[in-house]
């Protein structure tokens, strides 16, 4: 996995949420460009990219996952997956989560492709909700340590 950092927050911090929200889910052969935003938050998997004009990838770079987050002072925010109503509703509470939630629910695509399954929201949803559980688990422990 490759990740691109062009955010607003620092590249180390980016690249370790990144990391974390991607475990459990094969992320070679991918790219992450973590982007600013206008709005709270955004995401997107481009699938089977190749080598291509627009997007600017490396060789070796099958799918691609833009995430977009906003300012700091767009947090928390209370998100359900719109028209879905079996979707999770949970509090992004920073832009932490937000990265964390993004990634995990784009690359959940990425591995429904790739095994051949139909794409699910809800499906994705819940993963990104499980991954956020679990790096909220992770940071109590380092708090409390």
């Amino acid at each position: 996995m490759r990740i691109k950092n062009t955010s607003r927050y620092p590249t180390d911090e980016v690249e370790q949420l990144v990391r974390f929200a991607s475990r459990g889910i094969d992320s070679s052969r991918v790219e992450v460009h973590v982007k600013n935003s206008k709005r709270v938050f955004a995401g997107r998997a481009w699938h089977n990219i190749g080598r291509n004009m627009v997007i600017n990838v490396a060789e070796d770079i099958t799918d691609l996952l833009v995430v977009r987050v906003g300012s700091p002072t767009n947090f928390p925010f209370e998100f359900s997956y719109p028209r879905l109503k079996t979707a999770p509703r949970y509090m992004i509470q920073d832009w932490r989560e937000a990265v964390v939630c993004l990634t995990a629910h784009e690359l959940y695509h990425i591995k429904q492709r790739r095994t051949g399954r139909r794409a699910s929201e809800v499906r994705a949803e819940r993963w990104a909700l499980k991954r956020l559980l679990e790096y909220r688990r992770a940071i109590a422990q380092t708090i409390s340590s």
